[in-house]
């Protein structure tokens, strides 16, 4: 390689890495700026993966891994992306809004989201008491009773874990997602 040749190569090369740099501070902000429901929606999103639930849970053999939410329109719109031609637990995964009005409605989901403040949440929860559905309650936001809910740690989103609530509702939970668990209580 000729001098000339080699010291265009490393200005080519020092230019690149100066112009990824600065792509990389100018998203920072963006990146920093990961909204609530985002956060939340991913939390949903990946519950499926470390569950495992009875054969029972599911209406037919081939039918779909239900995530539900209620009450959260922003973090349904962010699952119903996330899902959209995925699968988890060997499942096509699909999500939907339920009314919370109607607790009914969500005997056939498999992760059910009841968002903030919800006043049907006991409803809710009674309509699936023993049901195999993992329930994902939002302690800060006024919510509880959740297999799963969400918490504020520090400033963060986190989650704890009722362990005795997932043996009831017949679901196996992931040592993997015991151990991110902020507590595992009885």
């Amino acid at each position: 390689m000729t001098h000339a040749r080699a010291l265009r190569w490393r200005v080519f090369a020092c230019a690149k890495i100066f112009g990824t740099a600065l792509v990389l501070m100018m998203a920072a902000p963006a990146l920093s700026a990961v909204s609530e429901a985002e956060i939340k929606a991913a939390y949903l999103y990946k519950l499926a993966s470390f569950v495992r639930w009875p054969d029972s849970a599911f209406v037919e053999p081939a039918a779909p891994l239900r995530i539900c939410i209620a009450g959260r329109p922003d973090v349904y719109h962010v699952v119903d992306g996330l899902t959209r031609g995925q699968d988890a637990a060997g499942r096509h995964l699909s999500a939907e809004s339920v009314n919370p009005a109607r607790p009914d409605t969500v005997a056939h989901c498999q992760i059910l989201y009841l968002g903030e403040g919800e006043t049907a949440v006991p409803a809710m929860l009674a309509q699936i008491a023993q049901a195999p559905v993992l329930t994902v309650t939002d302690r800060a936001g006024g919510t509880h009773g959740g297999i799963i809910e969400f918490v504020l740690v520090g400033g963060n989103i986190r989650f704890t874990i009722h362990r005795q609530s997932s043996e009831v509702h017949q679901l196996v939970l992931s040592s993997k997602l015991l151990a991110v668990a902020v507590s595992v209580e009885p």
